[in-house]
């Protein structure tokens, strides 16, 4: 007897959690790094330097985020399904947060931002054990 919606999942889900992983890993280090050593507004070059390479990390976790919410919106899994799209929501909500700390350097952006990567790691990472 088959069970329904319970299938293999695909490779190509499995590789895009995974390489969305190591950029959301990137994105974090960048900001941890920003976050020790950046002042806002930005005074030197070595600090606008460290905040574009998070930005950089996190417009290519942007990028593999909706690659993997398309991968698992075919997978048969249910709960597959449901991680790529929370993955996807909280890495809008993590942008939203990121654009609005630094057009307004209100700090709640910033905790915004870093409750919603979290999120959005820790589904990233559950797609590839799922």
């Amino acid at each position: 007897m088959a069970l329904i919606g319970v299938g293999p999942k695909s490779r190509l889900t499995t590789n895009l959690a995974i390489v969305e992983t190591i950029f959301m890993t990137g994105a974090f280090i960048a900001g941890a790094a920003a976050l020790l050593y950046d002042k806002f507004p930005i005074e030197a070059s070595w600090q606008s330097f460290i905040l574009s390479a998070h930005i950089s990390f996190a417009m290519l976790t942007a990028f593999f985020g909706l690659a993997l919410y398309t991968a698992t919106a075919k997978e048969s899994r249910r709960g597959l399904r449901l991680l790529g799209l929370l993955n996807a929501v909280f890495i809008a909500i993590a942008a939203a947060g990121g654009l609005l700390f630094y057009s307004t350097i209100n700090y709640s952006f910033s905790y915004l931002m870093a409750l919603a990567f979290v999120g959005a790691y820790i589904c990233s990472t559950a797609c590839i054990f799922y």
